[in-house]
């Protein structure tokens, strides 16, 4: 047994050896004693025994302890044998992969079994042997991000090191990884090894992507949505490139709906949308903005005589017959320009000029029209209806319509949505993707918000009492809405006036990137919901809405947009994506609700989601307060 390392043997052994010396010395002195004293011996005799016995007792209690301490040492160093084996299986048949790096690149030890089956050449000790597994494409990127933060690492005493990066297997399959390292220094603080975990990430990047694409690319068309050619634009302002900016939309589309329906008008989207991808050139961007709205952004021109000759031909092309369905189409459409930065500076200023022009050529359809600063008319229409909206309020022009939400468990009213309206005398009635807009442009959003709100509660608050249930109410609010310092104080107000409970308010929100990268509103959010109010994401899947979203911000339900519900009936792929959102909610913790329920097949269609709520025509239109009462009788 191997234990004289232990201090308390070295200290017994130690003291064993001297008592044996002492005994010896005894012995001698005994005999002396016995030779030289005579008469004095026997009490000598007597002494020297006594010393004898002590001397052996001493000796025989450090063998014991020694034995004793030996038995202990050897069950430690066969525990610890058992746990070796332990880890050693454990390393050996782990699902990630585990490794030990020493201050030379070389791998000291790392878990067979994983980095066997992707194809590493196991009796390689080099890190070499894996970085060669690297895409080439990704293989760059990865070497210089390691140095980077590797170098940061060694310079901040930074403990961890994390990349990500694709390797190609021995299959041929591609693999997504994420590497982690753990730094260790030495007493000197010089870099002495590291130590991690390499662990296929595939599955998580590839959901990543389809929620990417759902968030960026319009399902229908598979063209980039509003949120990304969004973001190309300030890309492109940013770089301060000249560019020219597109807006198309198709003339009189809603008669193609009216007549042919909305399946087939979704395949006249799709097909002016194959004609714009095969037409523009390579390095312009397509996308897909509204129901019959494309934008197109170039950088392929420089003068308007270019540019006039390149939106003539795309004007030629989509203008040109169609057939669908064995139906025979032909149709025109408009479109407006505007180039940066000669007809404005910024994003905002940009896209509102591009639109001016759009509504100038569709004016007389069939035609495109370049953004000029005398185009006055439409501003001049627009103001005269702001003029209006603004009072709206004090000359009762505006009132609310409710449509039901359905319970999808119990088929029975869970609630309503609010929905303001617009009557004017002598302008008609407008309505609200033309008010609201205008709202949120002059701020009396707030205004028109806090009218919503209180006339919903007060509302609803009525219905308890006259027929003893609580109605959920449902209040859109945006964004602007949420810059109001007062507006957290505003909705408390409402809600102790009316004495209504927290918890069936549920407040729609449209999401945005400002609602995104804004922390104040977040906060704004998660306050909210700590009062019991609950929150939802509007028209979830029409472009701005992301994963991300879900994840970040304080939300208790998602409204599937009708378009994509509508989808779901005819795209298979729409179906799938729609049927992974609700599942995604649901492990969130979130309540889904689908909108456009429009016919009893989309019905069922919908039920198969598994969806919690159900909302649209099929069930009832937006309907005034006396048609609720007898909705709810019924």
């Amino acid at each position: 047994m191997k234990f004289t390392k232990n201090p308390l043997a070295i200290r017994i052994i130690i003291s064993s050896v001297l008592i044996i010396m002492i005994f010896i010395n005894e012995i001698y002195l005994h005999v002396y004693l016995s030779s030289s004293m005579g008469d004095e011996y026997n009490l000598m005799t007597s002494l020297y025994m006594f010393l004898t016995i002590i001397t052996i007792i001493v000796l025989f209690s450090n063998v014991y302890l020694t034995y004793r301490l030996g038995l202990k040492l050897s069950k430690d160093q066969e525990s610890i044998k058992k746990r070796e084996e332990r880890y050693r299986k454990l390393f050996r048949h782990t699902s990630e992969g585990l490794y030990d790096m020493d201050s030379d690149y070389k791998m000291k030890y790392y878990s067979p079994d994983w980095y066997k089956s992707i194809g590493l050449d196991i009796n390689s000790t080099k890190i070499d042997a894996w970085t060669n597994l690297i895409l080439d494409e990704d293989k760059e990127g990865f070497n210089e991000r390691f140095k980077k933060r590797f170098k940061k690492q060694l310079s901040t005493d930074q403990e961890y090191y994390v990349s990500e990066y694709r390797i190609k297997d021995i299959h041929g399959e591609i693999h997504w990884i994420e590497a982690i390292g753990r730094v260790q220094f030495d007493e000197n603080g010089d870099f002495a090894s590291m130590s991690g975990v390499h662990r296929d990430i595939t599955r998580n990047k590839v959901h990543e992507q389809e929620i990417l694409q759902m968030a960026y690319y319009d399902p229908l068309t598979n063209l980039p949505n509003r949120l990304k050619i969004t973001e190309d634009i300030k890309e492109a302002i940013e770089l301060n490139k000249k560019f020219t900016i597109m807006y198309l939309d198709i003339d009189n589309f809603k008669y193609i709906n009216d007549t042919y329906g909305h399946m087939f008008g979704d395949k006249v989207i799709v097909e002016v949308s194959n004609r714009l991808k095969a037409i523009v050139h390579e390095s312009d961007i397509v996308a897909h903005v509204g129901s019959d709205e494309f934008v197109i952004i170039s950088s392929s021109y420089i003068n308007k005589k270019q540019i006039e000759g390149y939106v003539y031909y795309i004007l030629n092309e989509i203008n040109s017959q169609y057939i669908i369905e064995n139906t025979t189409l032909k149709f025109t459409s408009s479109m407006g320009v505007a180039v940066f930065p000669e007809d404005a500076s910024t994003l905002r200023k940009l896209m509102i000029n591009v639109d001016i022009a759009r509504y100038d050529a569709k004016e007389n359809r069939n035609r495109y029209r370049f953004y000029e600063a005398s185009m006055g008319k439409i501003t001049a229409e627009k103001a005269k209806i702001k003029n209006a909206l603004l009072k709206s309020i004090e000359n009762n022009e505006l009132y609310l319509n409710y449509q039901p939400i359905i319970d999808f468990s119990t088929k029975e009213i869970a609630g309503f949505e609010a929905l303001a309206r617009w009557e004017n005398q002598e302008l008609g009635q407008i309505y609200p993707d033309e008010f609201i807009p205008m709202a949120e442009q002059t701020g009396f959003i707030h205004q028109l918000g806090y009218f919503v709100l209180e006339e919903a509660i007060k509302f609803v608050s009525i219905l308890f009492h006259d027929y003893k249930k609580y109605y959920k109410i449902n209040v859109n609010v945006s964004t602007i809405q949420l810059q109001d310092e007062k507006f957290l104080d505003h909705v408390q107000e409402v809600l102790v006036k009316y004495q209504f409970p927290a918890k069936y308010l549920n407040l729609e929100i449209t999401e945005s990137l400002e609602l995104e990268n804004n922390k104040k509103m977040r906060n704004l959010l998660s306050n909210i919901r700590k009062m019991g109010v609950e929150i939802s994401i509007d028209d979830f899947g029409t472009g701005y809405s992301s994963v991300n979203s879900l994840i970040s911000l304080s939300v208790s339900h998602i409204k599937i947009d009708k378009t994509l519900v509508q989808q779901a009936t005819t795209i298979q792929e729409v179906h799938k994506l729609i049927k992974g959102v609700v599942d995604f909610s649901h492990a969130m913790n979130m309540l889904v609700v689908a909108e456009g329920v429009e016919t009893k097949g989309m019905e069922d269609i919908v039920l198969g989601l598994n969806v919690d709520y159900l909302q649209g025509y099929y069930y009832s239109k937006p309907i005034s307060e006396e048609k609720v009462r007898e909705f709810i009788l019924k």
